[in-house]
C-alpha cells in the first residue's frame, strides 16, 4: 500500500559528542530514504548500527549530546530539525507517535494506565473525563484487548509484555497519527505474542491508513510485515529495495549475511554465504574505504580506497552501496553485455 511521499529523510547525518579524539561519534551518516502514505517501511540490521537513532531523530528525541549534523526530515512541506520543542510537541504524538522493545518501561509505573491514556486524550483533544473514559476503553478494544476494564485499573508492572505493548498501541493510535515508529516491537515477546502483535500492526495500517516504520533486527518480521525494506550498517544505508525484490535478489555481502542467518525449519538446508565473522566495529574503527570490507568475503581493491553511495540496479527500484555493482557493470560493459547479472538468494523467509 504505497501513497504519496510522507516522510523524506535528505542525507542526515547525527553525532553524538565525546566519541573519537576530535570529541564526536556518527552515529547517522548520510542517510537518505522516503516513506510513502500507508507505506509499511522495514529499517534492518545489527545492534548499534543506527537504527534507533534515526528513529529517536524523527521525533526529536535525541540524547542532550546528540545533535543532528546536516541534511533535512521532511514532513508535509516542514522540515522537522528546524522546529523547536514547542513545535515539536505539537507533532510528536499527534502526527508521528513511536512504540518501545521494552513496553513496560515507556509506562509510567506510578500512574494505572487508564490515567495515563485519559490524560493523553485530554491534552490532545481537550476531551472531558468521561469521555476520555470512553475514548480510552474503545482504543483498547481495538488493539484487541477484551477485558478493558481492568487493563484501564492495572499499574503497568502488573500487565505481561504483550499486554503492555496493546497499551502502547492503544495510546499511538488516540490520536490517529499519520506515520508510527514502531521500534523492535516484537522483539522482547514469545513467538505467539509476536505473531498477534504483527498480525494488530497490519490491520491497524487496513483501518487507519497509517505509516510505519518498523525498526528491526528481525529479518523474520520484516519480511511479513513490510512493504519495503532498507539494510542499515555503522550508520549507513547499504542497500534498499521492495520487500519481495530484496529477499529474493540481495546484492550487498552483508544483507544476504543477514538473510543466511535467519533459521529455517528444515535441517539439511546449507546456508548460500557464509556466516560474517567478527563483531560490528565501532565508528571510530573505520579510517576511510568501505565500512564494511573488514567482513566482507568479497572486497578487494577499490573497497580500500573510498566508501561507496548508493547505486541503482538495472531495472528495478533497488539500490546497494558496494563497489561489486561498479565492478560488475564495468565487467558486462566491457565483455559487451547488456544486462546486469542477478544472483537469486535460495533463502525464503
Amino acid at each position: 500500500m504505497n501513497g504519496n511521499e510522507l516522510l523524506k529523510i535528505n542525507g542526515v547525518r547525527v553525532i553524538f559528542e565525546g566519541g573519537d579524539a576530535s570529541g564526536n561519534v556518527t552515529a547517522v551518516d548520510d542517510v537518505t530514504l522516503a516513506i510513502g502514505e500507508g507505506e509499511i517501511f522495514g529499517l534492518v540490521g545489527e545492534s548499534g548500527c543506527g537504527k534507533t537513532t534515526l528513529a529517536m531523530t524523527l521525533l526529536g528525541l535525541l540524547d542532550p549530546n546528540g545533535k543532528i549534523n546536516t541534511g533535512s526530515l521532511m514532513w508535509s512541506g516542514t522540515d522537522l530539525i528546524k522546529l523547536s520543542e514547542h513545535e515539536m510537541r505539537k507533532i510528536r504524538g499527534k502526527e508521528i507517535a513511536m512504540i518501545f522493545q521494552q513496553p513496560q518501561m515507556a509506562l509510567n509505573p506510578v500512574y494505572k494506565v487508564g490515567h495515563q491514556m485519559m490524560s493523553l486524550l485530554k491534552l490532545h483533544h481537550q476531551v472531558s473525563t468521561q469521555d476520555a473514559e470512553r475514548e480510552s476503553l474503545q482504543l483498547l478494544k481495538q488493539v484487541r484487548i477484551s477485558d478493558a476494564s481492568r487493563v484501564m485499573g492495572a499499574y503497568p508492572d502488573q500487565l505481561s509484555g504483550g499486554m503492555a505493548q496493546r497499551v502502547m498501541l492503544a495510546m499511538a493510535l488516540s490520536c490517529r497519527p499519520k506515520l508510527l515508529v514502531a521500534d523492535e516491537p516484537t522483539a522482547s515477546l514469545d513467538v505467539t505474542i509476536q505473531a498477534q502483535i504483527m498480525e494488530l500492526l497490519l490491520e491497524i495500517r487496513e483501518n487507519f491508513g497509517m505509516a510505519i516504520l518498523m525498526v528491526s533486527h528481525d529479518l523474520g518480521v520484516v519480511a511479513r510485515l513490510c512493504d519495503k525494506v532498507a539494510v542499515m550498517y555503522l550508520g549507513r544505508i547499504v542497500e534498499i529495495a521492495d520487500t519481495k525484490e530484496l529477499y529474493s535478489k540481495p546484492f550487498h555481502p552483508y544483507t544476504k549475511a543477514l538473510l543466511d542467518a535467519v533459521p529455517l525449519p528444515d535441517p539439511e538446508h546449507r546456508a548460500s554465504t557464509p556466516v560474517l565473522e567478527g563483531d560490528l566495529p565501532r565508528q571510530t574503527e573505520i579510517h576511510g574505504g568501505c565500512r564494511f570490507r573488514t567482513r566482507c568475503p568479497s572486497a578487494f581493491a577499490k573497497c580500500e580506497k573510498a566508501d561507496p553511495t548508493l547505486m541503482a540496479l538495472e531495472g528495478a527500484a533497488h539500490s546497494a552501496a558496494c563497489w561489486l555493482l561498479d565492478k560488475e557493470m564495468a565487467e558486462e560493459s566491457a565483455s559487451g553485455s547488456s544486462g546486469f547479472i542477478e544472483t537469486t538468494h535460495e533463502r525464503v523467509v
